[in-house]
């Protein structure tokens, strides 16, 4: 478990331009734009980072080899979920801090209630792709995967859209307000209590049965 970790962070560390160059662009974002535009540009970024580190997995038959490593089917598929976790939660803090360094030298007023939120708001959605993304990857592969997760991505937004147009219809309000409050009240515990555990079984299960 912790080499696997140490490999991915090490895979993450071979991108340290691209790191800054979205940092700065995120700094950007937040001081000319508002802060929804700017959080929801750089919650992909950790996402593409896991799905790198699964890429470079399955580069030059690399899979095979990791699979020697003792109970390494069970031991892989926990790691990567654990290191998705730290991985976001790590992003969230440190986008978190950029908005406050900039709020300060803009001298705008916050409050940490709001910081707080958007944190809420942000990293079960993350944690909600990856636990799509990596069983996708580990039951399809890197190339077929990808399909197939843009696929699922797309009929999740429009299945999101049409169900808040819907209701937003019905009860006389907007969609965005009622799938925020869905969210807050109920969203977060969903994702973390039912589907990532969910995900790791069936991760566990596609690499039990996946031959290499």
């Amino acid at each position: 478990m912790k080499g696997l970790l140490i490999k991915d962070f090490r895979l993450i560390l071979q991108q340290k331009k691209l790191i800054a160059i979205y940092l700065i662009i995120f700094v950007c974002m937040c001081y000319f734009m508002e802060d929804f535009y700017a959080t929801s540009f750089f919650m992909f970024f950790p996402l593409a980072m896991v799905i790198s580190t699964i890429s470079y997995d399955w580069f030059d038959n690399g899979m095979p080899f990791l699979m020697t490593l003792p109970n390494a089917r069970k031991v892989y598929t926990i790691e990567k979920f654990l290191f998705s976790c730290i991985v976001l939660i790590s992003s969230e803090f440190i986008t978190s801090f950029v908005q406050c360094i900039v709020w300060v030298i803009t001298d705008e007023m916050f409050d940490i209630l709001d910081i707080f939120e958007s944190v809420t708001f942000y990293l079960p959605i993350m944690i909600l792709f990856c636990c799509l993304i990596i069983p996708t990857m580990l039951k399809f592969g890197v190339e077929k995967g990808r399909i197939v997760i843009f696929l699922i991505f797309g009929g999740i937004v429009l299945a999101t859209v049409g169900v808040g147009k819907i209701i937003a219809f019905v009860g006389k309000t907007s969609e965005y307000n009622v799938l925020y409050d869905i969210k807050r009240s109920t969203f977060t515990i969903i994702v973390f209590a039912v589907i990532l555990p969910i995900s790791i079984i069936i991760s566990n299960k596609i690499m039990e049965k996946r031959e290499f």
